[in-house]
């Protein structure tokens, strides 16, 4: 069992919750997919852990299918799917650089949003979007989410800014480097982190128009738990302004998640 897998086995209900801990990604996530996603396609939800995004995508009218590295986590989708009563199409236990079972030409939309949290090694990387566009279908939307260089930074103001002195060395390691192993006790596993200005030049090596990269929390990330106290029609009208001003490239990096958005080049 990996390291990674091991993380997301023992935290499955913790994974489930986070959304509904973190308001403004899962608001600002959801209206980029209802945006980009055409009605009843057929989706690959690859790396979408216990399914909080496959069933909100199925209750639209999708066809969804999770895969997930965790076995725990497919476990606790089809447990969940019937205490919901949202059926996804199928709930596959996969490594996302291991899907060659998988058809090509497969899916009309394919979601990667995690697995590329946890690819250290580039080779890595440009392997799992190789394998999220090989079965995705000639013009094809595929959704990618990528974590902030920032993250930790922001995660720290919001949460323990007291303790600066101490996490200095391992801020100035991933900011500089991207990447997070457990030789400190950061809260998460092993990870790579992206600089916000990195994402489009990485991108465009893969045969994909860009149609939008945003920020995935806006400029309210540090702010969270203030905006979740509000009434939830002046957390929405926050929301509706995040996303409007999602794209402005000058704040990418106030975000910890940020979202690309692109479509197969048939």
């Amino acid at each position: 069992m990996t390291i990674i897998q091991e993380y997301y086995n023992n935290g499955v209900n913790t994974e489930w919750t986070r959304m509904d801990r973190h308001p403004l990604e899962f608001e600002i996530t959801k209206r980029n997919l209802d945006e980009f996603i055409p009605s009843k396609s057929k989706i690959a939800d690859i790396g979408g852990g216990p399914g909080k995004y496959s069933f909100y995508l199925a209750s639209q009218g999708h066809n969804v299918t999770l895969i997930d590295l965790a076995e725990k986590n497919i476990e606790f989708a089809k447990e969940k799917g019937k205490e919901i009563g949202i059926k996804l199409e199928n709930y596959i236990h996969a490594n996302i650089l291991e899907i060659d079972f998988i058809p090509a030409n497969s899916f009309d939309s394919v979601l990667c949003m995690g697995p590329l949290y946890h690819l250290i090694n580039k080779e890595d990387r440009i392997k799992a979007i190789d394998q999220c566009l090989r079965i995705l279908k000639p013009n094809g939307i595929l959704v990618i989410t990528f974590v902030t260089a920032f993250a930790q930074l922001i995660s720290l103001l919001k949460r323990s800014p007291e303790k600066i002195s101490e996490w200095i060395p391992i801020l100035n390691k991933t900011m500089s480097t991207g990447i997070n192993v457990d030789d400190f006790d950061t809260g998460f596993t092993e990870s790579y982190f992206f600089h916000p200005l990195e994402i489009e030049p990485f991108m465009q090596q893969f045969s994909l128009q860009m149609l939008k990269i945003s920020g995935a929390e806006g400029l309210g990330c540090q702010s969270e738990e203030i905006l979740k106290l509000l009434p939830k029609e002046k957390l929405k009208e926050w929301i509706d302004f995040f996303y409007l001003h999602g794209s402005d490239p000058s704040i990418l990096g106030a975000n910890q998640h940020i979202i690309y958005i692109g479509k197969k080049i048939s």
